[in-house]
């Protein structure tokens, strides 16, 4: 390898520079994305260490569904993935990644004045120019539709943000022209059936987008949520529920299921200054989330449960709790009997009957019931439980009673 210091600046310019980046402190040095706030991928890492993944999976679409060909990548490829890794090369170019930072030359900025000419640099960059004419020329159509004049994307590259107050999931209409003519161009184009899935994935998502933003931007709610995460989470599924009721924009649902999360509990340390300010944040998500319900007049046909990985030891570690099992869990919404408690309370004493050592809650309700009791109240029938819930058969009670009798 030639030494940078001996060598031309062209050279110099090409070996560093070649794609707008540079090294702070010369370890290029990218981290952990494994994240899903940034890219959601990292070699040798998963997510979180309770995924599980169907090893058989088969696309339900496409030349692999078709085929009936096992790809289980396509569980974490998909509608919401797919998305998160285009805001993500956004950000990457936009403000680097970690150590590596961009540092565009002249040159580069010059060349947002002059669309084909960036499009044709960048295809030589970062595909060895395979880029089709037809892909270049959609492209440059998009680029040339951002200008000084414009409210979006006059600083730079914008973000696909499918559900906040600007409507266009693209931001800008000719962005979104764009890669609808490049993801049918190239689906048509490609034998690759790997290929042919991932563009079908990411057109499914982006119209999708589409389609739940022009949903949501119909409804209209009073209710007033904080401005924490988890209050952030339940007002758009709140907006959600209320626009795949009314069937806004043609979303056509009907049963829905909704996840929102909230971290932070496993508090090995800090668990007298953090645990109630935690849970005050659960409850006023709750609250609020239900005051909407009631505002949409849906509370009697939404039912909110908290569920997580494990519970938390009764015996301390000196600043916190450890890793348990049994714990508590809530039920909300119109039709839940309510006011009432369900299973037996244990004592609450270290290494006592209801423990199994080291505090460790053993629960008196498995989840199966648990679960078994909302699959009842969204409609599967008593014969289909077993093929949801394999075990819970095995249990005694087998469901629980946490909702009101159903008057007919």
């Amino acid at each position: 390898m030639q030494d940078p210091e001996k060598a031309s600046d062209t050279q110099v310019q090409f070996n560093t520079d070649a794609l707008g980046k540079k090294s702070v402190v010369e370890m290029w040095s990218i981290g952990d994305l494994s994240d899903d706030t940034k890219l959601g991928q990292a070699p040798m890492r998963s997510p979180s260490v309770f995924n599980f993944f169907r090893p058989g999976y088969v696309p339900s679409q496409g030349e692999l569904g078709t085929a009936s060909v096992t790809a289980p990548e396509f569980q974490l490829c998909n509608e919401v993935t797919v998305a998160a890794y285009l805001n993500f090369i956004k950000g990457a170019i936009e403000t680097g990644i970690n150590d590596v930072v961009p540092n565009y030359s002249a040159d580069d900025i010059a060349l947002a004045k002059k669309p084909t000419d960036l499009v044709n640099r960048y295809s030589l960059l970062l595909t060895g120019d395979t880029l089709s004419v037809t892909n270049k020329g959609s492209i440059t159509t998009a680029i040339s539709g951002i200008n000084g004049t414009s409210t979006r994307g006059k600083n730079g590259p914008v973000a696909i943000n499918s559900i906040g107050n600007d409507l266009s999931v693209y931001q800008r209409p000719s962005c979104k022209t764009a890669l609808n003519q490049i993801l049918t161009s190239s689906s048509s184009s490609s034998t690759h059936w790997m290929d042919q899935e991932w563009m079908r994935v990411l057109k499914s998502s982006l119209d999708n987008q589409t389609k739940v933003t022009n949903g949501i931007s119909s409804v209209s709610m009073s209710t007033t949520f904080q401005t924490d995460t988890l209050s952030a989470q339940l007002n758009i599924i709140a907006k959600l529920i209320a626009a795949g009721a009314a069937n806004s924009s043609g979303m056509g649902v009907k049963r829905q299921v909704f996840f929102a999360s909230l971290g932070g509990f496993d508090l090995h340390d800090n668990l007298m200054a953090n645990h109630s300010k935690l849970l005050k944040n659960v409850n006023d998500a709750m609250y609020s989330f239900y005051k909407a319900t009631e505002e949409l007049g849906l509370q009697n046909q939404v039912t909110t449960f908290t569920a997580s990985d494990f519970g938390r030891t009764l015996s301390s570690n000196g600043d916190g709790s450890d890793h348990g099992w049994g714990s508590h869990h809530m039920v909300m919404g119109g039709a839940v009997d309510g006011k009432k408690f369900w299973g037996k309370a244990p004592v609450l004493a270290d290494n006592d009957t209801d423990t199994v050592g080291q505090g460790r809650l053993l629960p008196s309700t498995s989840v199966d019931e648990f679960a078994a009791s909302m699959a009842r109240w969204m409609g599967v029938s008593d014969s289909d439980l077993n093929t949801v819930l394999p075990n819970y058969a095995k249990f005694s009670s087998q469901t629980l009673p946490l909702f009101k009798p159903i008057i007919t």
